[in-house]
């Protein structure tokens, strides 16, 4: 158990920043130094009184945020400075400015820094009271806010008035509640239920934070994390370990699922005191040591890793492994050797705990006075220093040396309001062995009363018999027998009693039990309803994402079909200028090469006019476009010359990377074909097949039975234009062009197709050949 750690415990340095990054943000337009020898430097060329407080105010802020606690001469540098850019205030005629507001803050927080809260409260009222003039309830509020972190900071966190606590928190809500600031709103009720808790007001803490968690779940879950994390410590203290589990574990699950994991490491360790609390040793060192690797990852303070680490250690003990602990508390020591006394301490009650478990009693008793003396060096939260006495007091009570665990234990007293019921419970119970042994039987057994006590409202029940059997006999020891006489005679009396008390608290055990499930069945109920809600708010959205999707897909779909449409109708005009430039050509060599440009690209346009005619707007079905762009070719030639085509097509769908090159190659080939190849042939006849050849491997034959190449074309380096060309466009598919010239001349492209799509209504394999 330690003090823990706690997402909006107040540390001097929040509240410096708090307060002091209104001296940031305010500098001016003119002036920007870059640090605090640059601020020196343009005070000689500071012209006006404004500029003048702009570099007041910083020179204050950036000496108020040093090591002003250790160092005087600091805090009086920042007093100097600020002082000065209040004075500047009437020159400036600027009352209300920012900047002069932003020197009070920082000048009541150097008063506060110094122990003079009086005159920070009297300057905090003034800038209220400013405000509240002003009608400027955002900075008001802010206000009230700075004042109550500086309190806080004045009274250590300890002694803090409540009643200035909630006055501050108050005016802070109402504000918020009046300019509709949610999340400001939940800040502070966060911050006051925290310090309800830290105050003894321990119900209406819990209290708070559970309105908290409505509030929050319907402001986009705003610090809900933090609030869940609040109620887990809330309810270890309470000693409902269950339920602390609950809400740590559903904080560590809303930090995971956020953007910023950085306070992740605190309910880590949370966790592992809630399981320490249930004597679950395993799980408890678990968690700690994720609490440590997290603290490390980020470079927390070193005592914080010191003293998780040595919660770590009681668990490993409880599992056996005091030596393995040992090393690694010496491993520790060794790569980040502690620096303050407060980590020193800590590290010596590690090395304490795990000697006392290996009863090494000479050493253990060293590194214990070793821990006191660090301990005692620097002030300490009150849990720590309640822990560390008790440790002390334990390890002499378990050697019965009574009067030497005696003064630890009284030097804590009575006033121990801030630590979990355990520590309570287990404090009176060592108060009790003490002053049995020595002789004190009316303390010792006020003391054992108040250990039932909590020993009963953790437990909820065990061990009420027992203990009152055992006071019974401590009492019956110290008595005459005159007494134990008259108990005798009364016993039948006492007897009905009992029965009667047995079955009043039966009977009130079954109204409490009834009352129970009744309130777990409306909490059941209400969270089922709240859960339906979700459900039913998040199935309105996917449905109104999903129709949008769709509508963004209809348009999608219309836009690439209109593409292709207008790149189609491109083409065509393309080809009438073709054909219109081919009526004013002379030359038939001219009017061919307009010719045979319009073929291609009347290739590509009908590739487009199949594509915005199909569903499929990404690929289209190779057969019907190789029948369509033969059929364009066959009737682009003279009627008289009728040549016969062979079709041996294989079902396939490509995409517009393979089929332009493939569409020009075969217009290439059909045109060259029949141009040159059928002159003197009776039965011209053109075949062009397109076939799997294995696998994802394809090939695309054109042949003829014309009397092939000239003798003057080398197909290894031709001189053709047709031929370049599809050779290019063989290089664009990264395939393999051949032409050769036996009994025709035949031409093969090879081609990989990674992905092979057969069109619906054909089975793979199943080619389609035709004769036309």
């Amino acid at each position: 158990m330690h003090q823990p750690t706690d997402m909006y415990r107040i540390t001097p340095l929040i509240l410096l920043i708090v307060c002091c990054c209104a001296g940031i943000r305010t500098l001016g337009q003119s002036m920007h130094p870059g640090n605090r020898a640059d601020a020196f430097r343009m005070l000689p060329m500071a012209g006006s009184d404004t500029a003048k407080q702009q570099l007041y105010n910083y020179l204050g802020q950036s000496y108020l945020s040093g090591n002003v606690l250790e160092n005087s001469l600091w805090l009086d540098s920042a007093f100097m400075f600020l002082r000065k850019s209040v004075y500047l205030t009437d020159s400036a005629n600027k009352t209300n400015s920012m900047y002069t507001n932003t020197g009070l803050t920082l000048l009541a927080g150097a008063y506060f820094m110094a122990g003079n809260e009086a005159v920070g409260k009297k300057i905090f009222h003034q800038l209220i009271t400013r405000y509240r003039l002003l009608g400027d309830k955002k900075s008001e509020s802010r206000a009230w806010k700075n004042q109550i972190s500086w309190i806080l900071f004045a009274e250590k966190g300890d002694n803090v008035s409540i009643e200035d606590i909630d006055t501050g928190y108050n005016s802070c809500k109402r504000l918020s509640l009046e300019l509709k600031d949610t999340s400001f709103l939940i800040d502070c009720a966060l911050q006051q239920a925290y310090q309800h808790f830290r105050s003894g007001y321990r119900d209406l803490a819990e209290r708070e934070l559970t309105g908290l968690l409505d509030l929050s779940a319907r402001f986009r879950s705003f610090r809900l994390a933090n609030i869940c994390f609040q109620l887990s410590v809330l309810k270890r203290y309470a000693g409902e370990y269950e339920k602390g589990v609950g809400y740590a574990l559903k904080a560590e699950k809303l930090i995971m699922s956020g953007t910023d994991t950085t306070n992740v490491h605190d309910v880590y360790g949370e966790l592992g005191l809630l399981y320490q609390e249930m004597n679950r040793p395993a799980e408890s060192a678990l968690w700690f040591r994720r609490c440590i690797n997290n603290r490390i990852v980020l470079k927390s303070d070193q005592f914080s890793i010191y003293r998780t680490t040595g919660m770590m250690v009681i668990q490993m003990i409880k599992l056996g492994k005091a030596r393995e602990a040992i090393v690694i508390l010496k491993g520790l020591a060794q790569r980040d050797p502690p620096r303050s006394s407060v980590t020193k301490g800590a590290l010596a009650q590690g090395f304490a705990y795990c000697y006392t478990s290996l009863r090494q009693w000479q050493t253990a008793e060293r590194y214990f006075l070793e821990m006191d003396k660090y301990f005692r060096m620097q002030p300490i939260n009150g849990e720590l220093r309640f822990l560390a006495l008790m440790d002390l007091a334990r390890f002499y009570i378990d050697q019965q040396k009574f009067r030497q665990a005696s003064p630890y234990l009284r030097e804590l007293g009575d006033d121990i309001p801030f630590i979990a019921i355990t520590g309570a419970r287990d404090w009176n119970l060592l108060m009790f062995k003490v002053d049995s042994a020595d002789n004190q039987p009316a303390s010792a057994i006020r003391y054992f009363q108040a250990y039932k006590s909590l020993s009963d409202s953790i437990l909820l029940q065990s061990g009420r018999k027992q203990l009152e059997e055992l006071i019974l006999g401590y009492e019956v020891e110290k008595k005459d027998n005159d007494i134990r006489n008259f108990e005798k005679q009364n016993r039948i009396q006492l007897m009905a009693l009992r029965q009667a008390n047995s079955a009043k608290r039966w009977m009130i055990a079954g109204v409490a039990l009834m009352m129970l499930i009744t309130i777990l069945l409306l909490l059941s109920a209400r969270a089922r309803r709240r859960s339906n809600r979700i459900l039913e708010k998040q199935k309105t959205e996917i449905t109104q994402s999903n129709e949008s999707l769709q509508q963004l897909v209809r348009e999608k779909d219309w836009l690439v079909k209109e593409i292709h449409h207008r790149v189609k109708n491109n083409f065509h005009m393309v080809m009438g200028l073709l054909g219109t430039q081919t009526g004013y050509l002379k030359t038939e060599e001219a009017t061919m090469a307009l010719d045979e440009s319009r073929h291609r690209v009347q290739a590509m346009s009908l590739i487009h006019q199949r594509l915005y005619q199909s569903d499929n707007l990404s690929a289209i079905s190779m057969s019907g476009y190789i029948h369509e762009l033969v059929d364009y070719l066959r009737e682009s030639f003279p009627k008289g010359r009728v040549v016969r085509f062979q079709l041996d097509l294989q079902p396939v769908e490509m995409d517009l990377s393979h089929c332009v090159p493939i569409g020009l190659i075969l217009n290439e080939a059909i045109t060259n074909a029949i141009k040159y190849a059928f002159n003197d042939n009776d039965d011209p006849l053109l075949s062009v097949s397109l076939a799997s050849v294995s696998g994802s491997s394809w090939e695309l034959r054109i042949k003829d039975n014309g009397p092939g190449l000239p003798a003057a074309i080398n197909p290894a380096d031709p001189s053709s234009m047709g031929i370049r060309l599809m050779q290019g466009l063989a290089e664009d598919l990264d395939g393999r062009f051949s032409i050769t010239s036996h009994a025709g001349t035949e031409i093969r492209v090879g081609f990989i197709l990674p992905m092979v799509t057969i069109p619906a209504g054909y089975l793979a394999g199943a080619n389609q050949t035709n004769t036309l």
